[in-house]
């Protein structure tokens, strides 16, 4: 998702953004008089909304440039943010669900546990009782780190084994391996 923002955006300022910018009209804006759309040829559409040819549209240019210039970055930021957060979190998370993956092809009393919805199968119970170890660390991590320094490259490193753990564990070659007699 932080990818895809980033794209969005970067694809949005470098590539639509200059065509949009670009200054074809004269400075007093004539090149656009009369007309109902902007013309490649004697009016870009940044001339043709400042030039107000159809309505008070100089408005809408410094709405737009505000939020392509400025706001629209704060996008990808966030999303960035977001996705560290997950990784730097969500790492016991990932790693549970690996485990309850692995854990109820090996034992077929905790796979019957783990139908919480016959419907779904244990793939009900796994990710329920994952999210809930999830919460359960993280108000533990809260409370144990609340006032102390962290080490964000140790935690980060810790989080990306817990994930890589907890794919391998969701992988069927590796949890079939497990399967119980």
């Amino acid at each position: 998702m932080a990818v895809t923002a980033w794209l969005t955006v970067i694809t949005g300022t470098w590539v639509v953004y200059p065509w949009y910018r670009e200054k074809v009209s004269p400075p007093d804006l004539s090149g656009c008089e009369g007309l109902s759309i902007p013309d490649p040829t004697t009016c870009s559409p940044r001339d043709f909304l400042l030039s107000d040819v159809s309505g008070s549209t100089k408005d809408w240019h410094e709405f737009g440039m505000e939020w392509k210039e400025r706001v629209a970055w704060i996008s990808p930021i966030l999303a960035t943010v977001v996705a560290f957060i997950v990784l730097y979190y969500g790492g016991i998370g990932a790693a549970a669900l690996g485990l309850f993956t692995t854990l109820a092809e090996a034992s077929t009393d905790l796979k019957e546990w783990l139908d919480f919805k016959s419907d779904v199968g244990p793939l009900s119970g796994k990710t329920i009782m994952a999210v809930i170890v999830w919460l359960v660390a993280w108000a533990v991590l809260h409370v144990v780190y609340r006032d102390k320094p962290q080490e964000t490259r140790r935690a980060l490193t810790i989080a990306v084994v817990l994930v890589a753990l907890g794919v391998l564990g969701t992988f069927p070659t590796f949890f079939q391996a497990f399967t119980a007699d």
